[in-house]
């Protein structure tokens, strides 16, 4: 007979296939004895030749190798299942910003319709307008240690010194400068405390510096005024009268006025307490 699954010839009372292993009789494998085989009727051998009884191959049964092809089907192989494909997250750096999340899924937008992009050059106007609302939001103490410092500034490019020879001496250009610095200084540090530019940083620090500041402008002008005083007389350049040979100027006497007015400020900004 044949085999169902290789089509092979086997004996009749086999119950393995030897070629592909198939079960062809279930019955060995239940408790109950197997049937004995019925043995086949015996042909006629008058003038023929007796017919080869062809050997059982039930029993030990030797396997074709492996990869051979000798007419057996190979079992097919057993496939894994895919794994399921691993989404990869975009990093933040490299995802399209939110306004171009429609040009990230293929949506087609009117150019005209988008935002225009944040323009980074200086624009003067809008810097005038923050400059203006940071002074009109200033407390009073704040307005009157910031003009202070200001007009300090600007008394800065006055005469500090004036003398018989040389003639007049602006500040900036002589020891006056230290307290040109000092009220930059000042008016850096009031603006940092204001606009809490620096979050962790304790409002007390900006305000000492503001102390600081305007008491050194003080002081330092105090001495400049001691240093310009000499009463020792001396024939003026032009005209017969005679003349102190040195003298302090408006600008050394204006910036002790207005270093008085910014440390009155900041002493009054003491009351405000800090956040």
């Amino acid at each position: 007979m044949q085999c169902p699954q290789c089509q092979a010839e086997v004996a009749d009372d086999a119950a393995i296939c030897p070629e592909c292993d198939n079960i062809l009789d279930a019955s060995f494998l239940s408790a109950d004895a197997p049937p004995a085989p019925k043995k086949p009727a015996k042909k006629s051998t008058t003038g023929v030749n007796k017919a080869v009884k062809k050997p059982s191959t039930t029993g030990n049964v030797k396997k074709p190798p492996a990869g051979s092809s000798g007419g057996a089907k190979a079992a097919p192989k057993r496939m894994m299942p895919d794994a399921p494909q691993r989404r990869i997250r975009t990093p933040p750096e490299q995802r399209a910003p939110v306004e171009d999340w429609h040009v990230a899924k293929g949506e087609r937008v009117d150019p005209a319709s988008r935002p225009p992009p944040p323009s980074s050059s200086f624009d003067p106007e809008e810097n005038m307008a923050d400059a203006r609302n940071f002074l009109v939001a200033l407390s009073f103490p704040d307005k009157l240690a910031f003009w202070g410092a200001v007009a300090t500034l600007f008394a800065c490019f006055l005469p500090w010194k004036e003398t018989v020879q040389e003639g007049e001496s602006i500040g900036l250009l002589s020891l006056g400068a230290l307290v040109f610095g000092a009220n930059v200084v000042l008016m850096t540090a009031l603006v940092i405390r204001v606009r809490k530019l620096m979050p962790k940083l304790h409002a007390l620090v900006p305000w000492l510096l503001q102390f600081g500041t305007s008491s050194f402008s003080i002081v330092w002008s105090l001495v400049l005024i001691k240093l310009a005083v000499n009463t020792t007389k001396a024939r003026a350049l032009y005209g017969n009268e005679e003349v102190w040979v040195s003298k302090p100027g408006a600008g050394v006497v204006l910036a002790v006025i207005t270093s008085i007015v910014a440390l009155a400020g900041t002493l009054m900004g003491l009351r405000e307490k800090p956040d």
